[in-house]
């Protein structure tokens, strides 16, 4: 018996657990908090952003400022010396000191830009301080406790799940038949499957998948894999 659907789950980012608002074999629907690490470092490092995004954005109105004098002034002096009155030499520094304004006024906006970048990372490290369900399902396996440290996968290095979520409308069932009656089977076929937690009991399914390849095993006989999910009325 297999599901479909089945995720483990382990927060993306390390830390303490601080709150298990499921436990195992509670149903929970998607987006429902499972596990919720201590969030006091990144929520700190966040308003550290937003800090330094206010101080950019006054830093970026006090550049624009002045180059928007610079602007106004050059023009006057463009008109004065159009009259005779500037000298041309005098032009150029305005034109020099216009244009530098100018240039500090764009690299304030890409400052600025750079900050707001900084909040969202920061907004979003803090989001992965909760972990959620991705869909309807229940709670197969909790294998962490509030207290416990959370530890994030390294590259190449697979750290076992902290939470299993199985959808039990996902269930279905795989199994090997001989390949010697894989010319009956095809998708649709009716089906009765028995399992061994139920003994007497048969439900009812029909085939949704047969494999379009013989597993030839060692010691054992060739057979097709074919999926069977259960009829509505028999759940």
């Amino acid at each position: 018996v297999k599901a479909r659907r089945r995720a483990k789950l382990s927060p993306q980012e390390g830390g303490r657990v601080i709150a298990l608002p499921k436990r195992k074999g509670d149903r929970v629907a998607a987006g429902d908090v499972l596990l919720e690490l201590d969030p006091s470092v990144p929520q700190a490092r966040l308003d550290l952003a937003r800090r330094e995004q206010e101080q950019v954005g006054a830093e970026r109105v006090r550049a624009c400022l002045a180059a928007e004098r610079a602007a106004r002034e050059l023009g006057r002096n463009r008109r004065l010396a159009g009259q005779g009155i500037v000298a041309t030499d005098m032009l150029d520094q305005v034109e020099s000191a216009s244009r530098t304004t100018a240039a500090a006024c764009d690299a304030a906006h890409a400052t600025e830009r750079r900050a707001a970048a900084a909040v969202e990372v920061a907004a979003r490290q803090l989001d992965y301080m909760v972990l959620r369900a991705p869909f309807d399902g229940v709670v197969a396996e909790l294998a962490i406790e509030v207290g416990e440290r959370s530890t994030p996968s390294p590259p190449v290095i697979q750290v076992p799940a902290v939470i299993d979520v199985v959808d039990p409308a996902s269930i279905y069932v795989s199994a090997p038949m001989d390949e010697v009656d894989s010319a009956r089977l095809h998708a649709g076929l009716a089906a009765r499957v028995a399992v061994d937690s139920h003994p007497g009991a048969h439900f009812a399914g029909h085939v949704v998948r047969v494999a379009n390849y013989v597993l030839d095993v060692e010691e054992q006989n060739r057979t097709v894999e074919i999926e069977v999910a259960f009829d509505d009325a028999a759940l």
